[in-house]
């Protein structure tokens, strides 16, 4: 009877650990099935348009944060996309393939060099430049966009209170997959909207003191010559009349 006993307590032990075993095993399936479905993207549909929205903001000494207009960007494309397989494939436009740069893996730091070095292709050749203005509320939109990769970088710093500021040149994917979690998987967001982290800001220019109290040019010293020309012109004719009256005297 003991022995029929331990036997059965250990069919029960192996089957409540097969159990177990079995329901890691379809947890550990279920996480990577969600894993490759918040790696998949779906199809892009043929002859797709999408729009990037930038909104430039600044956040000033005092912790405000104030919208940057009047700031000229400019926007390439630097890469095509396509999906393959289910993956967002970024390949290099003709104009950028010297920069070598490889989207698949890119980290956040990556990505900032990678703008860079776009960035100093892009000073090489203007393709597929186009370039708007950030209005009062410091945002500009870019509509009629194909799929693929952009590199925004704005022209030159603008002054925003005491401090001049300018956007560091940066990537973004237009359009951009984004993981439903009631879906299930992801979704192309076509109109994009993104508000730039990288900034670099030097203080702004201050208005110069005049160092001393300058009198203004004017005809008054020009004038100041013709006057003393004159006096001295009646001087000498004034003494030529003395020697010619004296000279008169004494020869009569």
């Amino acid at each position: 009877m003991r022995k029929e006993r331990t036997c059965w307590r250990k069919r029960i032990r192996y089957a409540m650990l097969a159990a177990c075993i079995g329901a890691a095993l379809f947890q550990i399936q279920g996480t990577a099935e969600e894993g490759r479905e918040k790696d998949r993207v779906p199809p892009l549909e043929q002859g797709a348009e999408c729009s990037l929205r930038i909104q430039l903001h600044y956040q000033d000494r005092t912790g405000q944060t104030l919208p940057i207009p009047g700031a000229r960007i400019h926007l390439y494309q630097v890469a095509d996309l396509t999906v393959e397989g289910g993956s967002a494939v970024y390949s290099l436009t003709p104009s950028f393939q010297d920069s070598q740069v490889v989207f698949a893996g890119m980290t956040t730091e990556e990505s900032i060099e990678a703008a860079k070095r776009l960035e100093r292709s892009a000073q090489k050749n203007q393709a597929g430049l186009q370039a708007g203005i950030s209005d009062e509320a410091g945002q500009v939109l870019f509509r009629q966009l194909k799929p693929g990769m952009y590199l925004a970088v704005q022209e030159q710093t603008v002054d925003v209170g005491e401090d001049r500021v300018r956007m560091g040149a940066s990537l973004w994917s237009v359009p951009l997959a984004e993981y439903q979690e009631e879906a299930g998987k992801n979704q192309w967001k076509m109109d994009v909207v993104t508000q730039p982290k990288v900034t670099e800001t030097t203080p702004a220019p201050k208005p110069e003191k005049p160092k001393g109290k300058r009198q203004p040019k004017t005809g008054d010293k020009a004038d100041g010559w013709i006057w003393v020309g004159t006096g001295s012109l009646a001087a000498g004719v004034w003494c030529l009349r003395k020697r010619m009256e004296k000279r008169r005297r004494l020869q009569g």
